[in-house]
């Protein structure tokens, strides 16, 4: 079986610790939390298969803060109860108590696959149907861009979310997270039917997905997070006004990295909360790039749209943002302009 990870489909954080580590001559050594040349008497590799004294960069530096992430639970999705436990690797579950190989991939396959301590989180639930998930959620979509054919742990660093990846049964902020999570899923209507309605679309809140575009050495040039769902056979007429806010961040054509991007998306989430939490907007699209952050929401009311965002916290941080709004009542921009990938 090829290099894979497996994420936590609650959290959307990899339920391992292998990643890839730029080498000398500019080839990818593969970091191994579970294997390699001079495993422990626990079986874990200490220093993930190789010897990186003489390599450029180093692996990402686990701690026991981090064991957490190696520590998995598989719920069974062929119609059974099973409960798998073990460590995952190259899209395998690896059973303790059996001895089985659970085939799981990106952790939707022959189980639904959670960290334990997700799972715990979550009440335990003993089958996948009672399970929660995130995957489709702006939430998730933060972290998918991260989601590679192995975990881009060196770019959450630099991008200041390495705290996501502390233990929550110690870290008061990784766990609150992970409840944040919880809750809004739990208030959130049944995801398992397509939504035929923007209101369907704001109930069920899981059609978030995340784009990255990179140039030459993989450096990364834009972020863009959007909803898939909305489409011309709805009705869209109620919300005919398309909300632009322009932030500014460099003066320079870069992408944000570490507090200034979290800064961006965290501003991303409170305007989505304050617009969608009583249906006065539909938030469509966050675009990072070039200097500038964009946000796209389809509003009932601009003037009342306008207020909520004005009045969030961080609206013209680190610079003043102004809005560029258009009437587009059959939402064309979004759906024709944009050239996003169709659902």
């Amino acid at each position: 079986m090829g290099v894979h990870a497996t994420f936590c489909q609650l959290c959307a954080l990899p339920t391992q610790h292998d990643h890839y580590v730029p080498s000398v001559g500019g080839m990818l050594r593969i970091y191994r939390g579970r294997s390699g040349s001079a495993p422990s008497e626990s079986g874990r590799s200490e220093n993930g298969g190789h010897d990186w004294a003489d390599e450029p960069q180093k692996p990402f530096p686990f701690g026991p803060q981090h064991a957490w992430l190696n520590e998995a639970v598989g719920l069974d999705l062929g119609g059974g109860d099973a409960i798998f436990r073990g460590p995952v690797e190259d899209g395998g579950l690896d059973d303790v108590a059996s001895g089985e190989s659970i085939f799981v991939w990106d952790g939707n396959d022959e189980a639904l696959v959670f960290h334990e301590r997700c799972w715990a989180l979550m009440g335990c639930p003993k089958t996948a149907e009672k399970a929660l998930r995130g995957g489709g959620t702006l939430e998730w979509s933060l972290l998918e861009r991260y989601h590679e054919q192995l975990f881009e742990f060196r770019e959450l660093e630099a991008d200041g979310k390495a705290w996501m990846l502390a233990d929550p049964a110690t870290d008061a902020r990784s766990r609150a997270r992970i409840v944040s999570l919880i809750e809004a899923r739990r208030h959130a209507a049944p995801s398992d039917t397509e939504p035929k309605s923007l209101a369907d679309v704001l109930s069920q809140d899981v059609d978030w997905r995340a784009v990255t575009t990179r140039v030459e050495q993989r450096e990364r040039r834009h972020l863009v997070y959007y909803r898939q769902a909305p489409h011309r056979g709805m009705s869209l007429s109620a919300y005919p006004h398309l909300l632009c806010l322009l932030k500014g961040y460099a003066t320079e054509e870069i992408l944000a990295t570490g507090p200034m991007l979290d800064a961006l998306e965290r501003f991303q989430l409170a305007m989505k909360s304050a617009l969608e939490h009583d249906g006065l907007g539909v938030m469509v699209l966050t675009s990072l790039g070039e200097g500038k952050a964009q946000y796209l929401a389809y509003v009932k009311d601009l003037q009342a749209a306008h207020a909520r965002v004005d009045a969030l916290p961080g609206r013209d941080e680190p610079m003043p943002a102004r809005y560029d709004d258009s009437n587009d009542p059959t939402w064309r921009i979004i759906l024709e302009e944009m050239g996003l990938p169709k659902r």
